[in-house]
């Protein structure tokens, strides 16, 4: 009677086995965050300067009708265009209208250089929607005006 009465006691009391023998959780894993470096402001002028140096060369590759040289010209004024970044780049007096007309200018660059596979006519009306949004750029702020602009004749 007295087997039953301690088999009915560990039985009641949960006690079947040392908790020994179970295996342990894993200890959670603790994860600091770091603190993100701040943004690298760097000056926009010097992408201008590329960007005009480039339509220069587009501008004169369209006139001539030389496609592979307006496709290259037109492929790195879109790296450039990608590249400006709206709160990252010193903004030399463009105010609150920065990022739309980056975004337009943008925008025109991809189209430009879809046009560079269309027909030379097609690559005359991006060339002029782009040189359109350069001129934006250089008529909205000051400072933007001695990265020079290209000349775009009819």
């Amino acid at each position: 009677m007295r087997r039953f009465a301690v088999f009915g006691l560990l039985f009641a009391c949960g006690n079947w086995g040392c908790s020994c023998d179970q295996p342990q959780p894993p200890a959670p894993k603790i994860v600091e965050k770091v603190p993100e470096p701040p943004p690298r402001i760097v000056p926009l002028i010097p992408k201008m300067k590329g960007i005009n140096d480039q339509m220069e060369k587009l501008v004169q590759a369209v006139k001539t009708q030389q496609t592979d040289d307006a496709r290259q010209a037109a492929a790195l004024i879109e790296q450039l265009a990608q590249a400006i970044h709206a709160k990252h780049d010193v903004q030399p007096g463009y105010g609150d209208q920065f990022e739309p007309i980056t975004n337009d200018f943008k925008a025109a660059s991809q189209a430009m250089v879809k046009a560079t596979n269309a027909s030379i006519d097609e690559m005359k009306v991006a060339l002029r929607h782009l040189h359109d949004q350069c001129l934006r750029c250089h008529d909205q702020a000051p400072a933007a005006a001695g990265a020079g602009v290209c000349q775009l004749a009819d």
